[in-house]
């Protein structure tokens, strides 16, 4: 008989395709192997042993990974190696999230019952929103479940879950420091030192900061999946299962709401597209979207290499490197090709500008990737390329979705102004229709079409989703864990 472990290993690192559930270590239990649950839809769960529905608390250590896909995803300790995982949290069993580790800066957890929470304009875990189809009326008395923000062991707001206090769940104390520059934000990277500032609500703290945020999913009348989610990037959702506080089944296993995009709510933000990851040649690289750049040529998208290697020898991997920015190079070069805009000069400057901003963060996950981030040979000590290019990463992603959304506010789709296929031919393309012809990079807004919805909910129908439980949600299955 295989393994769980021989049968897991390779699709939790590997097969980014497939969702995998995962379950937090419990508190005081020591790591073990991962147990495999299977769900009529053949959704692997990785869980860890020790978080059983018997456990008061289990913890999810969180960091980012932002390379070989689109942006930065999460990544959980019990999910090693799977970006954007599946999570899976027993009901009634408390979760704590662990965002100590340095890269969480600019990224905040947040929970909501549809992708991207405030992003889409969808609701969130909070004290005053009810989970969907429930008609409960925990919002009246401020008790609807709702994540708990802390700062190290002090919880920085008034709600508790028992409601009939406030409704501050210290979200507003949080969020603001992942702004903060590295050194003030705190986590492991600070050091020993204590480093003196001020918070938004002028009150002395210092560093390392070990930020946490804690989740009980305490309504027994919602059975749906919730969704995590970075208050401040778009584009970094993943889907979490509830799961049985009775057998650790999983109660949904319908994959409702969809990932991508939401059947409800008007969008503040364009619509991402999730899961985009490196492949082929560029896998080397650590970047999305550069396939097509990489040839003699460019083929043909450009009129010449952006790297002079003749005559020159490189170490193997300073030789790839500069391979990685001569198709970047090319790829930026051939996007910013495009008719301005007529009556909107600031169309044109973000039809330029995006390119230009996509170009220096797949340049900064091409250093990551080398170790030279972390190696100078200059051992120059005023100058950190990893923590820089961290925050190429993190700023410029944000920029880029906020000038998108500019895009999306004014009816205009991204890449619609391109006007030349190759250097040589030009193509007939309005400035204010269609869309580029460079691979998908970063945030898509490619809207989802009515039909795509309509095929949805008809397969939704057709599996008997909508005939379940309360909020729409198919009664619980129990799932069965291999011995």
């Amino acid at each position: 008989m295989m393994t769980i472990k021989s049968i897991l290993a390779p699709a939790l690192l590997f097969n980014l395709a497939l969702f995998d559930v995962c379950t937090g270590a419990g508190t005081g239990s020591s790591k073990g192997t991962l147990k495999q649950v299977i769900s009529p839809f053949f959704k692997k769960a990785c869980t860890p042993d020790g978080c059983v529905p018997s456990s008061t608390v289990c913890v999810f250590d969180v960091k980012l990974v932002a390379i070989g896909n689109a942006i930065a995803y999460y990544e959980f300790n019990a999910c090693p190696g799977v970006q954007q995982p599946t999570l899976g949290m027993i009901q009634g069993v408390e979760y704590r999230f662990n965002q100590y580790d340095p890269t969480n800066i600019m990224h905040p957890l947040g929970y909501a019952y549809y992708t991207d929470g405030a992003h889409q304009n969808v609701d969130e875990l909070e004290p005053k929103i009810a989970p969907p189809g429930t008609g409960s009326t925990c919002a009246e008395t401020n008790a609807c479940q709702a994540p708990m923000y802390y700062q190290d062991e002090t919880y920085q707001g008034d709600y508790v879950p028992t409601g009939g206090v406030g409704s501050d769940f210290g979200l507003d104390f949080y969020e603001p420091f992942f702004k903060y520059p590295n050194f003030a934000w705190g986590g492991p990277d600070a050091g020993p030192k204590t480093i003196p500032m001020v918070n938004p609500t002028n009150t002395p703290v210092t560093s390392p900061l070990n930020w946490n945020v804690r989740l009980n999913l305490t309504d027994t009348t919602f059975l749906g999946d919730i969704f995590y989610f970075c208050h401040i990037h778009i584009g970094m959702s993943g889907r979490v299962k509830q799961l049985s506080p009775v057998d650790g089944s999983i109660l949904s296993p319908n994959d409702f709401p969809p990932l991508e995009g939401n059947l409800r709510g008007a969008p503040l933000y364009p619509a991402p597209t999730y899961k985009i990851v490196s492949s082929g040649q560029e896998t080397e690289c650590g970047t999305v979207g550069l396939n097509s750049f990489f040839e003699d040529k460019h083929n043909g998208k450009c009129p010449t290499n952006y790297i002079c290697t003749e005559g020159l020898t490189f170490n193997a991997e300073a030789e790839v490197f500069n391979d990685c920015l001569d198709a970047m190079n090319c790829a930026m070069q051939y996007s910013m090709i495009i008719v301005p805009n007529q009556t909107n000069p600031l169309v044109t400057f973000v039809h330029s500008m995006v390119p230009h901003h996509e170009n220096a963060i797949q340049m900064c996950k091409s250093l990551l990737v080398t170790e030279y981030a972390e190696n100078d040979p200059l051992k120059f000590p005023d100058l950190d390329f990893k923590a820089l290019c961290w925050n190429i990463i993190n700023v410029q992603s944000l920029q880029i979705m906020e000038m998108l959304t500019y895009l999306d506010a004014a009816d205009i789709a991204e890449g619609s102004a391109k006007c030349f296929d190759s250097p040589a031919e030009a193509i007939s393309v309005s400035s204010n229709t269609g869309f580029t012809n460079q691979e998908p990079f970063l945030i898509s807004i490619v809207t989802f079409a009515a039909a795509t919805f309509a095929v949805a909910v008809a397969s939704f129908a057709a599996a008997g989703y909508f005939t379940g439980g309360a909020g729409g949600v198919a009664a619980a299955k129990t799932v069965e864990s291999p011995a």
